[in-house]
């Protein structure tokens, strides 16, 4: 059955009717309003009887769950998980470096040809091919950089160091999974001391948090749909395999390659913040969603 929009008033009495206590309704419409009904839904997720089952979910909550109580510890979440976005603001300094590494080591292997990014010989044919790629190349072409190259040297594409430099992640990321000299893909992986395999994994790991950082999207309990590769970022058993603590150390693995010290002073502003929270019960919900807490206390940090 497709589901229609409801008022707050509605919301308001559908959370009742699944057990939350609200004393002050007017208080309710005001958080709703302010945080939304969908969106605070994830939050309340962990008030449930059915916690952590997310199948099969019934909604109720657990008795006693005050909606003024759940949303004050909501907000000291928001405020932790805030923090922690901002330690991914650190992902453009990996971007650019790989963007860098990327567009030296191949431009230099391919002195004669500049615009080896469009090249089967160089790339695969089935990604040059791609409609995706064929958009971003001509979605680039808007740039003044690129409008201002193409008019001047009457071309129809800019060489590889200036139109690369306008691709997404994404993009670039799939451009060095699709270079055909496995060696030359070495060489670069080898700059931060990984397989090619593994700088890709890593590589989209941080793509995806990245995304869902700037889209506003929930990550306290976020997993990813492949597998980050337990490797050189550390040993990721179980569920850290596709959690925010496996994606942190992949981040903090590459800013260590990047910028010295930048990694421990991100662990210990984490580690401080999670300090900062003194309610249990959501120190709780941080540990066993986040997963990473206790694991960074016992790595030298405590």
């Amino acid at each position: 059955m497709t589901k229609t929009a409801t008022t707050i008033e509605e919301q308001i009495s559908k959370l009742e009717s699944r057990g939350l206590t609200i004393s002050d309704k007017e208080k309710a419409k005001e958080y709703l309003l302010d945080i939304g009904y969908y969106r605070l839904g994830f939050y309340l997720f962990p008030f449930e009887k059915s916690y952590p089952r997310k199948k099969g979910r019934d909604h109720q909550y657990k008795d006693g769950t005050n909606i003024e109580f759940a949303i004050e510890k909501t907000k000291q979440l928001l405020d932790f998980i805030d923090s922690v976005e901002d330690a991914y603001n650190a992902l453009p300094l990996i971007e650019i470096n790989f963007r860098t590494k990327l567009i030296y080591e191949v431009s230099n292997h391919y002195k004669e040809d500049p615009f080896w990014y469009v090249n089967d010989k160089v790339v695969e044919r089935s990604f040059i091919e791609n409609d995706i790629y064929k958009k971003e190349i001509e979605k680039i072409k808007d740039e003044d950089v690129i409008k201002k190259d193409i008019s001047e040297y009457k071309r129809n594409i800019a060489p590889a160091w200036k139109a690369i430099e306008f691709f997404s992640l994404g993009t670039i990321i799939m451009i060095f999974d699709n270079i055909k000299d496995k060696q030359l893909k070495h060489k670069i992986a080898k700059h931060y001391g990984l397989s090619q395999s593994d700088l890709s994994n890593y590589l989209n790991t941080l793509k995806k948090i990245r995304n869902n950082c700037a889209h506003g999207k929930v990550i306290f309990d976020m997993t990813f749909p492949k597998a980050i590769s337990s490797g050189p970022a550390g040993e990721l058993r179980g569920e850290q395999k596709t959690s925010i603590y496996g994606a942190y150390k992949v981040l903090s693995f590459m800013i260590e390659k990047i910028s010295s010290n930048r990694h421990l002073e991100m662990d210990k502003a984490i580690l401080a913040i999670f300090n900062e929270v003194k309610q249990e019960k959501v120190c709780s919900i941080i540990k066993n969603n986040l997963g990473f807490i206790d694991n960074l206390q016992q790595e030298k940090l405590s």
